[in-house]
């Protein structure tokens, strides 16, 4: 999952100052985490979620990604799914947040 200044620009966001695109890209990932974990757990059995869990509380993101890779036969459908999910909550708004930013330089 890529999300990125790239992911800000194919959603209109390009123009957006360079703090705000960071903070938002912190949001995104931390939506999508979430919303994929929620459908691990939804998917995985008593045991699996218990391990899910642990690896989950070990707060190591890259072995996290890495066990729902090996322990989620459809992890990337998931993910593409939810990262689509995200992009269609975020498009409408996207005028309404290019227009606050630029109304906010021309003051």
């Amino acid at each position: 999952m890529q999300i990125d200044n790239n992911f800000l620009a194919d959603l209109g966001l390009a123009s957006i100052p360079e703090e705000e695109k960071r903070l938002m890209i912190v949001d995104i990932y931390k939506l999508l985490s979430a919303r994929i974990g929620e459908r691990a757990e939804q998917a995985l059995d008593e045991a699996k979620q218990e391990e899910f869990g642990q690896t989950l509380d070990s707060g190591d993101q890259e072995a996290v990604t890495a066990w729902l890779a090996n322990n989620l036969p459809n992890y990337q459908a998931i993910v593409s799914e939810e990262v689509e999910k995200v992009k269609e909550e975020i498009r409408p708004q996207v005028p309404g947040i290019v227009a606050e930013f630029s109304n906010q330089s021309q003051q």
